[in-house]
């Protein structure tokens, strides 16, 4: 190779690979305390900022919640009974009328969950 090439190769390869710029220093803190206090400053700053939703509606959405999540509860305590009255004679080996039924239900149920979604 001629001098003039590498001094060409050596320019071009300086432009490809650019060198990673250093990053200046982070400021160091005082300590813990002073950084929970810069933190719990920020965010009253930023609670200022929320557009909080008016209380009627905070309250109906409150009451809206508790009654599905009570609704929920109930039908899923009145599943829970079933399955267990029916089957509890499967377990103790009397499997009988009640324990098909029951089965039957159960599977009514999931075939009901799994169509109405």
């Amino acid at each position: 190779m001629k001098n003039g090439n590498r001094k060409n190769f050596k320019n071009q390869a300086e432009t490809i690979v650019q060198k990673p710029q250093s990053r200046p220093a982070p400021k160091k803190t005082r300590g813990k305390v002073a950084g929970w206090i810069s933190f719990f400053k920020e965010v009253r700053v930023e609670l200022k900022k929320v557009t909080w939703p008016p209380r009627r509606e905070i309250i109906s959405s409150t009451m809206a919640l508790i009654v599905a999540t009570l609704l929920i509860g109930l039908f899923l305590g009145v599943v829970d009974m079933i399955l267990a009255k029916g089957i509890a004679p499967a377990l103790a080996g009397n499997a009988g009328i009640m324990t098909v039924a029951t089965l039957v239900m159960f599977i009514g149920i999931l075939v009901w969950v799994y169509k109405s979604n």
